[in-house]
C-alpha cells in the first residue's frame, strides 16, 4: 500500500507526457507474502481520444531477495565494506548533491538546503535526507523521517509541484505545520526531483532566523505569467493605435499609472522572474541528470547536454572564491550525432577530469599572484568532434602545472592519487578508465606537461555493437 501513490503518480506523469513508462514497486498478496514486480510500457500513439499503454510485468522477487542478502553479506565484511566505499566516493554523488545544494542555497540566500530521497523500500516508506548545506548555527538533519510528517504536500510533490511556506504558523497541513515549529523552520520551499526512473528526490530550502515571503521571480510558474501580461500590454497598444484620442477619464488614468513606464518596465520584470526561475529549473534538471549514476542501461543522448550539466554542477567551484578571477571555460562543440551510452556513467567521467583540472588550478593558482592570475587566467577547454561515422572525440585541456613525467603512466591505476591524504580516494580515474574502456568500448588517454593536462576520450557512436567494432576502434 505503500507504494501505490507514488506508482501511481509515475503512471500519471507518462500519460500526461505521452513517453515510455518503468517502475518497481511492492505487491501485496492475499496470502501476505510481498512480491517485487517490475513494469513497462510505451504509449499506443494510434489512439486520439484516449490513452493507452503496451507494456508488461515481471515478478522480480528473486532478483531483489538477493539483492538484499548481497547487501548483508557486504555489511559483514569489513575489508568489502572499505572497498565499497572506496569506490562509491570516486562517483563523488556527494560532491555533485553538495555543489547543488550551495548554488541553491546561494541563489535564495537562505539558512539551510537539503535533499532527500523518497524511499518506497524501506517499511513503512519514508524520506532519507542525505545531505544538508547548512548554517553552523543550525544541527545537522540528516536521516530519515517519516513520510507521514510531510503531510498532504506529498501528493504535489509526486505531481512535481513546488510547495512553499511563508509562515509557518499559516502552514494549512497541521502535522506539517508542528514538524516545522519543531525544528524552528519559519519558511519552507520544497522542489520536487523525479529521475528519468521516476524516482523521486526532493530540494528543501529553508528560513530558521527570520521569515521569507517567496516570490514570483523564485518560484514562479512563468508558462502563463509570461505569457498573460504580455497579451495584456499587447490589447493596450492596439487599442491606443485604433483609439488615439482618449476620453478625460481614462487619460487621467493613464496619467495617474504611469502607463508608459508599465509597459516599458513590466516586460523587465517577467524577464528577472524568468532568469530566477530558469536558475533554479538548471539546478534541478542537474540533478535529475546526475542522479542516473546507478542506471545502466544504453540510451540514445545529447554529449553536450552531459557536459553542460557537468559544468553548471561545478559552477560554484568555477567562479572560485575570494579575489581570484574565475576559471575561464571555453566549449567548441562539434556537431555530433545522439551516442548510444550510459549517460549517468559517462556525466561521471566528465565530472572527474573537470574536478581534477579544478583542483591543480586551484593549486597552481595558491603559488601565483592576483595579478599573475589576471593576467594569465586559468581555463579549461573541451572540444568535440567526429572522427569518422563511427567515432567522436571529446577533448578537456587545462593549463594547470601538469602531471610529472615519472607517474602519468599510473594515472589510471586504482588507488592512485596525486592528492592529499583524506582528499583523494585514487579511484576516480581508475573507475573512468573503465567506464570509457569496458563499458563503451572507448578509448581514454591523457598528454601532459608543464604547460598543461589534456584528456582525450574517443567514443563509438554505437559502442555496445559488437566485440569486434569495440577492438578495431584502436
Amino acid at each position: 500500500p505503500t507504494d501505490l501513490k507514488p506508482l501511481f503518480a509515475s503512471v500519471m506523469r507518462a500519460i500526461r507526457r505521452n513517453v515510455s513508462w518503468s517502475a518497481e514497486f511492492r505487491l501485496l498478496m492475499p496470502s501476505g507474502t510481498t512480491k517485487w514486480i517490475q513494469g513497462q510500457s510505451d504509449p499506443d500513439r494510434s489512439t486520439l481520444n484516449y490513452a493507452r499503454h503496451n507494456g508488461i510485468f515481471l515478478d522480480i522477487t528473486d532478483r531483489k531477495v538477493a539483492e538484499i542478502e548481497v547487501k548483508n553479506l557486504a555489511d559483514r565484511q569489513i575489508l568489502l565494506n572499505q572497498i565499497s566505499n572506496q569506490i562509491r566516493n570516486s562517483f563523488n554523488l556527494e560532491d555533485i548533491i553538495e555543489n547543488a545544494l550551495n548554488a541553491s542555497r546561494a541563489f535564495f540566500k537562505s539558512d539551510s538546503c537539503s535533499f532527500a530521497w523518497y524511499q518506497t523500500e524501506s517499511d513503512p516508506a519514508s524520506w532519507d535526507l542525505i545531505q544538508t548545506s547548512a548554517h553552523e548555527a543550525l544541527p545537522n538533519m540528516v536521516g530519515q523521517y517519516p513520510r507521514e510528517l510531510g503531510g498532504a504536500i506529498e501528493d504535489l510533490l509526486f505531481e512535481e509541484n513546488v510547495f512553499k511556506v511563508d509562515r509557518s504558523e499559516h502552514c494549512q497541513n497541521l502535522i506539517h505545520r508542528k514538524f516545522l515549529e519543531t525544528i524552528q523552520c519559519q519558511s519552507e520551499l520544497v522542489i520536487p526531483v523525479v529521475t528519468q526512473i521516476n524516482r523521486v528526490g526532493i530540494l528543501i530550502n529553508t528560513y530558521h532566523f527570520s521569515q521569507h515571503d517567496w516570490t514570483d521571480r523564485e518560484v514562479g510558474n512563468l508558462v502563463h505569467t509570461g505569457n498573460y501580461p504580455k497579451d495584456l500590454l499587447g490589447l493596450v497598444a492596439l487599442y491606443q493605435d485604433t483609439y488615439p484620442t482618449d476620453t478625460p477619464a481614462i487619460a487621467q488614468y493613464i496619467e495617474k499609472i504611469d502607463l508608459g513606464f508599465i509597459q516599458n518596465d513590466f516586460p523587465k520584470i517577467l524577464g528577472s522572474m524568468e532568469m530566477g526561475t530558469d536558475r533554479i529549473r538548471e539546478i534541478v534538471e542537474s540533478l535529475r541528470n546526475f542522479s542516473r549514476l546507478d542506471e545502466s542501461i544504453t540510451k540514445s543522448v545529447d554529449i553536450h547536454q552531459g557536459i553542460d550539466s557537468t559544468l553548471l554542477i561545478l559552477q560554484r567551484r568555477i567562479k572560485g572564491s575570494g579575489d581570484g578571477p574565475p576559471i575561464v571555460i571555453e566549449k567548441n562543440y562539434g556537431d555530433l550525432p545522439l551516442v548510444e551510452c550510459m549517460a549517468g556513467h559517462l556525466n561521471q567521467v566528465f565530472m572527474n577530469i573537470i574536478v581534477n583540472a579544478i583542483d591543480a588550478l586551484d593549486e597552481q593558482n595558491l603559488n601565483r599572484t592576483l595579478e599573475q592570475q589576471q593576467q594569465c587566467p586559468s581555463w579549461i577547454k573541451i572540444n568535440t568532434v567526429m572522427i569518422d561515422d563511427r567515432r567522436i572525440s571529446i577533448v578537456i585541456q587545462d593549463n594547470g602545472p601538469g602531471i610529472p613525467d615519472a607517474i602519468q603512466s599510473k594515472i589510471f591505476d586504482p588507488f592512485f592519487t596525486t592528492k592529499p591524504i583524506g582528499k583523494g580516494t585514487g579511484m576516480g580515474m581508475s573507475i573512468s578508465y573503465q567506464i570509457i574502456t569496458e563499458k563503451h568500448n572507448g578509448q581514454i588517454s591523457v598528454q601532459s606537461n608543464s604547460n598543461g593536462t589534456t584528456f582525450i576520450l574517443i567514443i563509438p557512436i554505437h559502442p555496445l555493437v559488437s566485440k569486434d567494432v569495440g577492438d578495431r576502434v584502436s
